[in-house]
C-alpha cells in the first residue's frame, strides 16, 4: 500500500453532481451533464420534432 492521500497525492474526479460530493474529503471534482437540457431534447425527439445527434453540454466543477 502506498498510503496516498486524496487531494494531495492523487486526485478524484466523479460523474454527476450530488450534495455529498461537495463535502466528502473537502470536495470532489465533478463532471456533470445538463440534465434539464437532456430531458428537453429527448422530449422534442419523442414529440416528433426534428431528430439529430447533439452533444449535451456539461460542466466541470473543480474542488480541492
Amino acid at each position: 500500500m502506498r498510503n496516498w492521500k486524496p487531494g494531495t497525492d492523487v486526485g478524484i474526479i466523479s460523474f454527476d453532481e450530488t450534495p455529498m460530493k461537495e463535502i466528502l474529503k473537502g470536495g470532489i471534482s465533478v463532471l456533470s451533464t445538463d440534465f434539464i437540457r437532456m430531458g428537453s431534447t429527448a422530449a422534442s425527439f419523442i414529440n416528433g420534432e426534428s431528430f439529430s445527434q447533439e452533444a449535451n453540454p456539461f460542466r466541470f466543477i473543480l474542488r480541492s
